[in-house]
């Protein structure tokens, strides 16, 4: 008597059928979850990259023979234009600028004074100031300076402006910096001192 197989292998091919959707599932769920994995990554990176380089941006300026250099955020938008009063001169389309000058040392004359006679002869170009600051010691870097501070009105743009002068002492002569700009910009430049003198590189 003839067994009827037939039914055995309609069982066989449903479960070659079932094994292969399984196995299909399993590689598209699989594909899908690497695919999903790596696109998270990229975001992430993406995420944290980006942001970190545009705050970190900077460009350096340097004299014309490359004595000198400042280091300075991107984000101030100077432009560099060469003058051969100062070592280096910045300047933006906000009002904002920069001059760096050196004088020599003069012997037997601490810092100090020459500080306070600069101070005094400085004024003498301003028809009016305000809130003029005393004068005021700094380490930089482990060099001695001074500062000062005052407010004037440019009567050109009619617009009130603060200035902070700072002398560095080196050993080859000292150097003076001259930050200027709005006084309604006061909030947006109030680091902008310290970023410079952190940033100033001899060479």
């Amino acid at each position: 008597m003839m067994e009827d197989f037939s039914n055995y292998k309609k069982l066989n091919i449903k479960k070659v059928i079932m094994v292969v959707l399984i196995a299909l599932l399993l590689i598209v769920s699989i594909t899908v979850f690497c695919i999903s994995r790596k696109m998270e990554k990229n975001d992430t990176n993406e995420d944290s990259v980006v942001p970190e380089n545009v705050d970190s941006k900077t460009e350096v300026f340097y004299d014309i023979n490359n004595t000198v250099s400042i280091e300075i955020p991107k984000k101030y938008e100077l432009k560099q234009t060469h003058n051969s009063e100062y070592l280096i001169k910045l300047s933006s389309d906000n009002n904002m600028d920069i001059y760096l000058s050196k004088i020599d040392k003069i012997e037997n004359r601490p810092l100090s004074s020459i500080a306070r006679a600069d101070k005094i002869s400085y004024l003498e170009d301003y028809n009016a100031y305000s809130n003029l600051s005393d004068l005021k010691e700094l380490n930089v870097n482990g060099n001695l300076a001074y500062t000062y501070s005052f407010h004037y009105l440019d009567e050109n743009l009619r617009k009130a402006f603060y200035i902070q002068v700072v002398l560095l002492e080196l050993e080859d002569g000292i150097y003076i910096f001259d930050i200027d700009f709005p006084l309604d910009d006061l909030t947006t430049y109030t680091n902008v001192t310290t970023e410079v003198l952190e940033k100033f590189v001899k060479y």
